[in-house]
């Protein structure tokens, strides 16, 4: 086998003009040494890939770990946004309540102050009527000395 190899490299340098040195060196690094049959595996071989198991299967449930305690974050972050949504809509709802109050009383107010006008603009046209009454009536008893 070595000197089939030996002889590709001869043809390959022929071809490529010395140059072949470098693409031989590369290829024995990059090209896997073939076997004629599967060879059975060594107990430290067989350890190795148990290994390698055990690690895939650490590996998979510390993903799992991690994705379980995101999701918990998640929920968390979830409740957290329901809980001052929530907490919005009871601030919203006293605040229409409390403006609503504020309406009512301003609304109460305004009516007992039309009252409070009306009852003075009565009471005033009233005082005008006598002081008009009591002016006519002194004008007729001053008149009717003359």
């Amino acid at each position: 086998m070595v000197e089939d190899t030996e002889t590709d490299d001869q043809s390959a340098e022929d071809e490529m003009g010395g140059h072949t040195e470098l693409l031989a060196a590369e290829s024995s690094v990059f090209t896997p040494a073939t076997t004629s049959s599967p060879r059975p595996m060594s107990p430290a071989e067989a350890n190795k890939r148990r290994g390698k198991r055990k690690r895939d299967a650490d590996l998979l449930d510390a993903l799992r770990d991690m994705d379980n305690a995101n999701r918990a974050v998640l929920q968390r972050g979830q409740e957290q946004r329901d809980q001052y949504t929530q907490l919005l809509f009871e601030h919203q709802a006293k605040e229409r309540e409390l403006r609503r109050q504020e309406l009512a009383f301003l609304q109460s107010e305004a009516e007992e102050t039309r009252l409070l006008w009306r009852d003075f603009q009565d009471g005033f046209l009233s005082v005008l009527g006598q002081l008009a009454q009591s002016l006519s009536q002194r004008n007729s008893y001053t008149a009717t000395l003359d």
